[in-house]
């Protein structure tokens, strides 16, 4: 955390240890995980007791109590895929309550808990970790690395170490580097919305990150942190990651509005008579 001034209130740090198999079933192990573990941690733990599952998301910063309110995912896999229950204190009714997987209403990177800000304090979280385990390898970057080892049947420790891998090659270490993390979230908008942006953007319809490649944005450092350059490159890596907040109906005419300001960078900026984005990749290939 950066706090710029001194904070008038209580503040609450979990800080609950504590990883357990819980129940050895037929088809599956069920582990307790205290809300206050790392996350990575967590993955490494379960792998060194032979407990597969959640490899594909190794390394994700943060705690476990965390990562149900985000619905944390990497690499092809999501949290709620193995979520099974967990508790929490309602700071409203000081009350412990308990949420199976249904009452998380969990969706992409969302849940009811993070629609429900300031109430609820997660103090475990319950996971499902099928026997019958299947390697997750259909992202791109996971098959590309285990294919360079020749690994064509992979174990999840291997799953895991490619996912490290991959994560360690893009993000620089904090403790050498100072930088922000990777924090994006895939467009979402409605089958007609998304017809009438392929229609007038049709070579610029892509993923958050790619997008975010494509505008410079990636790597930008000053005095050493990684910090976006300008307030209108901020404004533009907010827009891209949150324009499903906003009426999709609406997206094509504000994209358009936005990308052809005077005063938005070079780098993505259009011409108003054009509906190409003059990014990099435009650049060195003219």
């Amino acid at each position: 955390l950066v706090l710029t001034q001194d904070v008038d209130r209580c503040v609450l740090k979990m800080e609950i240890q504590g990883i357990r198999l819980l129940e050895t079933r037929d088809d599956a192990w069920i582990v307790e995980v205290g809300a206050g573990e790392r996350w990575h941690d967590t993955v490494a733990w379960c792998l060194d007791q032979g407990l597969p599952g959640l490899e594909n998301m190794a390394l994700i910063p943060g705690t476990v109590g965390a990562a149900p309110v985000q619905n944390i995912g990497a690499y092809g896999l999501e949290l709620a895929e193995h979520f099974y229950s967990l508790r929490a204190y309602d700071l409203e009714t000081g009350k412990t309550v308990g949420f199976d997987k249904a009452d998380c209403h969990f969706a992409y990177r969302d849940s009811f808990f993070k629609r429900h800000p300031g109430r609820y304090l997660i103090g475990a979280v319950t996971f499902r970790l099928p026997k019958a385990w299947r390697p997750v390898t259909a992202y791109a970057d996971v098959a590309k690395a285990l294919a360079a080892e020749g690994i064509a049947q992979p174990t999840p420790l291997q799953v895991s170490d490619a996912v490290i891998a991959i994560r360690r090659a893009k993000l620089p270490d904090p403790a050498e580097i100072g930088n922000a993390g990777s924090f994006f979230k895939n467009p979402v908008v409605s089958a007609d919305a998304y017809a009438r942006l392929a229609a007038d953007f049709p070579d610029e319809i892509d993923s958050a990150v790619r997008q975010i490649f494509r505008t410079q944005l990636f790597r930008r450092r000053i005095d050493g942190v990684a910090h976006p350059v300008d307030d209108h490159q901020t404004a533009f890596q907010l827009f891209l990651t949150s324009f499903v907040e906003v009426c999709p109906l609406d997206f094509t005419r504000a994209f358009r509005a936005f990308v052809t300001r005077p005063e938005c960078p070079a780098a993505i900026r259009i011409d108003r008579k054009s509906t190409r984005l003059n990014s990099s990749h435009d650049q060195r290939s003219r």
